[in-house]
């Protein structure tokens, strides 16, 4: 009896615990079957709320590509407005270029009038110049210069050149230019370079003819002279061979027979 006694107290508290385990199970499944409810939840309202957002989104987006095709419209009416200023600018500039043209020919003229002028009043200054004088023409100091000219002392010619040079009188100009044929070559280094001073027009021949000098300084400084009193240049280079320089001779010449008279 008490076996079965024992046996029976053991089979009710077994059955206690498989009905305490199988509440517990349940209340367990229950928590998780709610909790599972509530995850869903969560996620169903994320979800909706991110469906809400890229709808905003895209019309955001769609707005923006409204906003940049306006943008668009008006840049090609820039460009057309840009190509229209582009060649306004440059018809101006063609304006321009023109007008330029027109200044230089006025400045071409003009020049050409004051060389014609100087030229002219070069040989109106050669054409009343007055002839030698005979002694006591000049005054005191002047003649006693005129007289060193002849000295045979070639350094008393040079001080008077130097001296002379300062008194610019067309009737000194032949008592120069024959200094021109001087012995001594600084005397006529000093002629050519006192004649082209003065700009004595008639002394272009004697020049020409010293372009042919011994000595290369007294040739560059006759042909500085020339150029100073025809404003001309025929490209005379003292330093050049006999041939280079004879041509050169030949085109002063060619220009004295032409424009001389």
């Amino acid at each position: 009896d008490k076996m079965r006694k024992d046996m029976t107290v053991q089979i009710n508290d077994a059955k206690i615990d498989l009905h305490r385990s199988l509440s517990s199970s349940t209340d367990n499944q229950e928590e998780g079957l709610a909790g599972l409810d509530a995850s869903l939840g969560a996620m169903q309202q994320v979800m909706q709320e991110g469906f809400a957002q890229g709808i905003e989104n895209t019309a955001a987006v769609d707005l923006r590509v409204r906003d940049l095709g306006g943008q668009m419209e008006r840049l090609e009416g820039l460009a057309d407005g840009q190509a229209t200023l582009q060649q306004t600018i440059r018809t101006l500039q063609a304006q321009l270029q023109v007008h330029e043209d027109g200044i230089r020919e006025v400045r071409t003229g003009q020049q050409f009038l004051r060389d014609s002028i100087a030229d002219l009043e070069r040989k109106v200054v050669v054409a009343t110049a007055a002839p030698p004088k005979e002694q006591g023409g000049f005054s005191s100091e002047v003649q006693g210069l005129v007289d060193k000219l002849k000295d045979d002392d070639p350094l008393q010619r040079v001080s008077a050149i130097e001296k002379l040079s300062k008194y610019e009188d067309p009737a000194l100009i032949p008592f120069v230019e024959g200094l021109l044929e001087d012995s001594y070559e600084m005397n006529r280094f000093y002629a050519a370079n006192t004649l082209g001073n003065w700009e004595a027009m008639a002394s272009v021949p004697a020049l020409i003819a010293t372009l042919n000098d011994d000595f290369a300084f007294v040739r560059k400084e006759a042909n500085a002279a020339l150029v100073k009193i025809t404003k001309e240049d025929m490209g005379y280079d003292s330093k050049a061979g006999d041939k280079d320089r004879e041509q050169a001779v030949e085109r002063w010449s060619d220009w004295w027979k032409s424009n001389g008279s």
